[in-house]
């Protein structure tokens, strides 16, 4: 005798249906996560960097990351330019980090797309890199400064006659971040 079908069991199989939904929808193209600060915090561990596609502010940009894997790890910043030798321009990057190790590293960068990677031995080849966009002028709340805004400010203290002291002067934040010119 066929015994027969209960209200759970359509229950249970559309919550299990609804779980792998999400599961599958959490594959994939994922936002970018957005670093407000000057500071690109990075984990780094077998084959893989977290996050692995970030957007940050033109400009300076400090590089921190930590190794929690087991073997060696750095982070390199790549341009879309290549060399006579046919491999990718790197712009700046960390030094070799050895595992529960912390490393800093300092890049200037223009707006545009960027590549993140492990250049140590073929960690590359095995999955370890990532995506860097990089938008608009330098934050004003960092006191970041690109390279054509110091061009800008260096122009401008020599034709006002301000000094010496106006070309290392940072920019005051007002409350709100944002900075208005004076």
């Amino acid at each position: 005798m066929a015994r027969p079908m209960t209200t759970r069991r359509p229950a249970i199989l559309l919550a299990a249906m609804l779980a792998a939904s999400f599961a599958v929808a959490g594959c994939g193209g994922s936002e970018p996560l957005e670093e407000p600060s000057s500071v690109l915090r990075l984990r780094v561990d077998e084959y893989r960097i977290v996050p692995d596609h970030a957007r940050v502010r033109a400009g300076r940009l400090k590089i921190m990351i930590y190794d929690a894997g087991i073997l060696t790890h750095n982070v390199k910043v790549e341009s879309d330019e290549i060399d006579p030798e046919g491999k990718p321009v790197v712009v700046g990057g960390t030094p070799t980090a050895h595992p529960g190790e912390t490393q800093f590293g300092k890049v200037e960068l223009e707006p545009g797309t960027y590549r993140l990677a492990c250049t140590i031995a073929n960690h590359d080849t095995l999955g370890m890199y990532g995506k860097l966009e990089v938008v608009g002028p330098a934050s004003g709340s960092s006191g970041n400064v690109g390279p054509e805004m110091a061009r800008r400010r260096r122009r401008q203290a020599r034709t006002q006659g301000a000094g010496i002291a106006a070309l290392f002067r940072r920019p005051r934040t007002p409350p709100g971040g944002d900075l208005r010119p004076p």
